[in-house]
């Protein structure tokens, strides 16, 4: 008798297919939840077993508007210890419980309030400030407690926020976290000072050739962004950084005609920024003076406005003395009572003046205030100031005198921003209450009452209007 030959091919195929089905079985005889916790061991494993500790590149927000923090963390079995660069001191830090869990994949969790890991990610309200003095943030920084693991490996984790979705680095340091955040802290005072250019902070002396075309690189040190604007374009390119002792790097390279950008590293002896072979030119803007050159005594005049109706220009004498040296100067002639802060911007060369607080009358704060001084309808100024350290006006060099004079600088004011959209060009003295209320300005109440005359900019008045120029003697 003959058998059909397709039977054996059906028989053969029904074997393969039993022997496939027994290897599956085989293969994933453990089930997916407990092939999911051996995962999670596996990785707890590897964050514990890092005799030093972890240095974590952490970004909040989904676009990374926020910059990059520096955090150095270390695990033991059900305990996270945490340094970061937002500590008020380096050595600060705060250990709290984490866990290992799941969701969708491997997931770990600083689910107890670490004063350092949450800071980014605790809401505020429009009139309750948070534990850290924030308002009005309902999201707060959008940040991350809680991350999927995407890699864990002895040399390197990569993590990814559940809320922002940004990729957070975690390389193993050995040495010291604390040093490490000293050294940060040097490099990101010493290394990059901020010139005031409109509203934001930034560097904008760096320019350099990638490939085949120029870029303008500035830096927006409050938000932590490094933008990229090719040479007559408008559009410029934006991209999260984070700073390091020497230097900052990005949080994705910059890429344009074959070249990769990802950090600047500063060179101290040049003053050129650097990133491997490539080095990026700090052009010095024009009137660009260093910090021993302001120290001495000058006629500063004020009330001077052509266009205005104000009393004619009034010149008094200041002397600008050493603070801090390459960082700030007292400037003395103000009043009697007190002095005002002076800031030196490396990268602009030039001098800043913020509204600050300069003395405490009875219980209250008396402030050294920005203002916006307009004229009125019937002629006569008027104004409006701000009790902040946010606000200011800057000094230009006039280059013309500088080159030809360079011992008699002439330094004009220029108006800086100000929370109404409206150029300071002031400064007047307001108080502050205990509560953080305003206090009113230091006005007399009537012809009589002198008890504010000690306090009075240049013994004038409560206020002194329209800052024109300082001219070195």
């Amino acid at each position: 008798m003959k058998l059909n030959p397709f039977i054996f091919v059906i028989l053969g195929i029904s074997l393969l297919v039993s022997a496939c089905v027994r290897d599956d079985d085989r293969l994933f005889e453990d089930s997916a939840s407990a092939r999911l916790q051996k995962a999670l061991a596996a990785d707890q494993k590897i964050l514990v077993d890092e005799p030093g500790c972890w240095l974590m590149e952490y970004y909040p927000q989904k676009n990374q508007s926020y910059g990059g923090y520096v955090y150095f963390v270390k695990f033991t079995e059900d305990q996270v210890t945490v340094w970061g660069e937002i500590a008020a001191n380096p050595s600060d830090n705060y250990t709290t419980l984490y866990k290992m869990t799941t969701d969708s994949g491997p997931v770990l969790s600083f689910d107890e309030f670490n004063y350092l890991l949450h800071y980014f990610s605790t809401p505020s309200g429009s009139k309750m400030s948070n534990i850290y003095g924030d308002t009005g943030l309902y999201q707060g920084h959008e940040g991350d407690f809680e991350f999927l693991i995407l890699k864990a490996t002895a040399s390197e984790v990569l993590l990814k926020g559940k809320r922002s979705g940004c990729v957070i680095r975690m390389t193993p340091y050995e040495e010291d976290p604390v040093q490490y955040l000293v050294d940060l802290k040097a490099g990101r005072d010493n290394n990059f000072r901020a010139t005031v250019q409109g509203s934001v902070f930034t560097i904008s002396a760096f320019s350099t050739q990638l490939g085949k075309e120029e870029y303008k690189i500035e830096m927006d040190r409050d938000m932590r962004q490094l933008s990229f604007t090719k040479a007559g374009a408008e559009d410029s390119h934006s991209i999260g950084y984070m700073y390091t002792p020497d230097g900052i790097k990005l949080y994705k390279p910059f890429e344009a005609d074959g070249v990769s950008l990802d950090g600047l590293q500063w060179d101290k002896e040049s003053e050129i920024a650097k990133c491997g072979s490539l080095d990026i030119k700090n052009k010095m803007p024009d009137g660009w003076l260093s910090y021993d050159k302001y120290i001495g005594t000058y006629e500063l005049t004020y009330n001077y406005e052509e266009d205005w109706y104000v009393d004619e220009p009034k010149t008094v004498t200041v002397s600008l003395e050493q603070k801090e040296e390459g960082v700030s100067y007292v400037m003395k002639g103000i009043s009697d009572q007190y002095d005002v802060v002076v800031d030196y911007n490396l990268s602009g060369g030039n001098l800043v003046i913020m509204g600050q607080i300069v003395g405490t009358f009875g219980e209250n704060s008396v402030y050294f205030a920005a203002m916006y001084a307009s004229r009125a309808a019937n002629g006569s100024p008027t104004w409006t100031g701000w009790r902040s350290n946010k606000y200011g006006i800057k000094t230009v060099a006039d280059p013309e005198i500088l080159e030809s004079d360079p011992d008699h600088i002439v330094l004009n004011f220029i108006a800086g921003p100000s929370a109404a959209g409206k150029p300071v060009n002031s400064f007047g003295l307001l108080m502050q209450k205990p509560d953080g209320s305003s206090g009113g300005w230091m006005k007399p109440a009537d012809e009589e009452d002198h008890k504010y005359d000690e306090w009075f900019i240049f013994g004038d008045n409560y206020y002194s209007l329209f800052w024109n120029s300082m001219v070195k003697k």
